[in-house]
């Protein structure tokens, strides 16, 4: 499905809202890429963790690589919860730059326009109450 996708160029404050709200949606998607990596990178390991970890009599190539496996995942999880908290701050100051932005969309360009919608389409009622009044006397 080929959307069309354009960048708002018609006013800052539209861009600025709709920045934020993509600013939004790729934190969450990060988010849950990180949460479906980490749990990759768990569910493959632990079986040769267990494996390693029941053997008795572990040679040294064998230490090291469980020491491996275990830092591996040590850091999975701590990128996983780094992330997690980086992808909440950027999706909260995404929230924060689109609300702004629409919010000053509204008051500075939005309301305007539809008060000038408003006038035109009172001036052109009143000139059609007038050509109907006036072509029927």
């Amino acid at each position: 499905m080929n959307l069309p996708m354009s960048v708002p160029t018609d006013n800052v404050y539209k861009f600025v809202a709709i920045f934020g709200l993509v600013m939004v949606i790729a934190s969450f998607l990060a988010s849950i890429q990180q949460g479906v990596s980490t749990n990759e990178e768990v569910f493959s390991s632990a079986p040769e963790i267990a494996k390693l970890e029941a053997s008795k009599n572990l040679d040294p190539y064998d230490k090291a690589k469980l020491e491996i496996l275990h830092r591996k995942l040590e850091i999975a999880l701590s990128d996983r919860k780094f992330l997690t908290w980086g992808g909440g701050i950027f999706g909260g100051m995404g929230l924060g730059i689109s609300v702004l932005g629409f919010v000053a969309w509204y008051k500075k360009v939005q309301r305007h326009q539809d008060r000038l919608l408003e006038l035109q389409v009172r001036e052109a009622e009143k000139k059609d109450s007038e050509a109907i009044v006036g072509g029927s006397g």
